[in-house]
């Protein structure tokens, strides 16, 4: 079991109108927005993001799943040096986040998201040795999740994460955040 997880939830033939918002919202350079650094960012208000069907896909699984509201849709676009520091999200903000990955050039170097995965306790082997405490096993697996295009990953807000620097080419991503009803 991990703390995240990963999932198809735009259908196929929604996916369209995902593009339709990304082209359809002025993008703004960020030098530093909190976490994100170097890239470009797409905010969309309330009313805008209620006319994409791909983006009710997310807003009613979610709310079928956990029972939480949308707080805010936004696109992100990184590109070379682009970067998200290793962080958790503001439990004030936000209860979960789904990322839904958009499009990636095939040039891509860099940009790899990663996760702080949950650490299990296994029985040791026979013989080994182990030191510090078990409390300090939760979150600590440094992990990059890679997903093809419009697959979404799914976490709650104490999850540590973060992207990678990219070298080489661009990835587009739809961060969606969702607070309890």
């Amino acid at each position: 079991m991990h703390n995240y997880y990963t999932k198809e939830i735009v259908a196929e033939e929604n996916r369209a109108s995902i593009w339709d918002a990304y082209n359809g919202v002025e993008p703004a350079w960020s030098h530093q927005d909190w976490n994100l650094f170097h890239l470009e960012k797409r905010t969309m208000g309330q009313s805008y993001w209620k006319k994409w069907q791909g983006i009710h896909d997310i807003d009613r699984y979610m709310w079928r799943k956990y029972q939480v509201r949308t707080h805010v849709h936004y696109f992100l676009k990184y590109v070379p040096n682009s970067f998200t520091r290793l962080h958790q999200d503001n439990k004030e903000t936000v209860a979960k986040t789904v990322i839904t990955f958009v499009d990636q050039s095939e040039d891509l170097l860099g940009g790899d998201t990663l996760i702080f995965d949950k650490h299990y306790n296994q029985p040791p082997p026979l013989g080994s040795v182990s030191k510090g405490k078990d409390s300090n096993r939760v979150d600590v697996i440094p992990t990059t999740i890679k997903v093809p295009n419009f697959t979404s990953l799914v976490y709650d807000w104490n999850v540590p994460h973060g992207v990678t620097r990219v070298f080489e080419g661009h990835r587009i991503v739809l961060v969606s955040w969702y607070v309890p009803s």
